[in-house]
């Protein structure tokens, strides 16, 4: 995640590189948050602080440079926000991170199924993610 922002960045001004890295941040706090379990059972441990306020304080800062670089992306280029498009249900599992923490060692932050799909539609129709 954090290498498709990097390189998309590195072709647009500094306003839009800080809102593309602030994105690709948000997108990888989710992607990390949602691989606990499975790095768990590996043995691995990724959290300094695997407390539900270590987690809590975690995903806020990636919910807030989230929602700081989408306050923005209206001014990125139409092949930067495609790419971004990738991290469409990161804001949902930070939120869900950030209200019930404990769920993410139970690898319980995704919605179901139904609900990924009917926001991906309309995320798509009204051309927002």
């Amino acid at each position: 995640t954090h290498c498709i922002s990097s390189a998309a960045s590195d072709v647009y001004k500094r306003q839009d590189k800080d809102t593309i890295l602030d994105y690709g941040y948000g997108m990888g706090v989710a992607a990390l948050l949602k691989a606990i379990p499975a790095l768990e059972n590996a043995q691995k441990y990724p959290l300094i602080d695997g407390t539900l306020e270590g987690v809590t304080s975690l995903a806020h800062s990636g919910l807030e440079r989230l929602r700081f670089a989408g306050r923005n992306l209206q001014d990125v280029p139409k092949p930067v926000k495609a790419a971004l498009r990738n991290g469409w249900t990161a804001k949902d599992v930070l939120i869900t991170a950030l209200n019930h923490p404990e769920l993410v060692a139970q690898g319980m932050l995704d919605k179901p199924e139904f609900h990924r799909k009917t926001k991906l539609l309309w995320k798509t129709l009204i051309s927002r993610f």
